[in-house]
């Protein structure tokens, strides 16, 4: 009897989310409304899946009366914009990772760019500042 009475209000806890979906995706929609396609889509993912998981913490306090969209939305979207992915750790070492690019500054870019003209890809050659040698091999005293 126990079994299914949590099943039951697992499955109601499920559905009232579900209710809830509609609302969080279009606020998410339109948080990240100037991203690329692709990226937008992850985005709005995330802030699903951390919307889900802040539904979840409140279900286990008790505190479902208290559960509306748009600030369970909003959290997320604010959780997402700052790095916060769920199931990742923010990393500040690791130089892929949002997080740490925020945090160092840290720019990324692809070393191959198409050419204007011929449609061809070229490498472009990176040039560290800080590297200890010369320009022509040799080593700097």
């Amino acid at each position: 009897m126990i079994a299914l009475a949590k099943q039951e209000s697992s499955v109601d806890r499920n559905q009232t989310f579900e209710a809830l979906l509609p609302k969080i995706q279009q606020q998410a929609h339109i948080a990240f409304r100037h991203e690329l396609n692709e990226r937008r889509q992850e985005l709005i993912a995330e802030v699903i899946a951390n919307a889900f998981l802040a539904y979840v913490r409140l279900v286990e306090r008790d505190l479902e009366e208290i559960i509306y969209a748009t600030p369970l939305a909003q959290y997320a979207i604010r959780q997402v914009r700052s790095g916060r992915r769920v199931g990742c750790k923010m990393n500040v070492n690791d130089v892929t990772s949002p997080y740490a690019r925020r945090a160092k500054d840290i720019t990324m870019e692809s070393l191959y760019r198409p050419k204007e003209l011929h449609g061809e890809w070229e490498e472009m050659l990176v040039e560290d500042r800080k590297s200890r040698t010369s320009r022509d091999g040799g080593q700097s005293h």
